[in-house]
């Protein structure tokens, strides 16, 4: 970068990567416990324990 465009640099550089940061991570913890909040799966667990949806 040129010595003009250092001066332009602020916050929102940061607030950008933390934005990034954060989409990654919801996207990884999304891939690692969808499976766990679908429908099929919390029935089969409801099953398992013995108990209804409901309670």
């Amino acid at each position: 970068r040129g010595g003009g465009e250092t001066g332009r640099r602020g916050p929102w550089e940061q607030f950008a990567r933390d934005r990034s940061r954060f989409l990654r991570r919801v996207h990884d913890v999304q891939l690692s416990i969808d499976y766990c909040l679908q429908p099929t799966h919390r029935h089969l667990v409801s099953l398992r324990l013995g108990t209804t949806e409901g309670n």
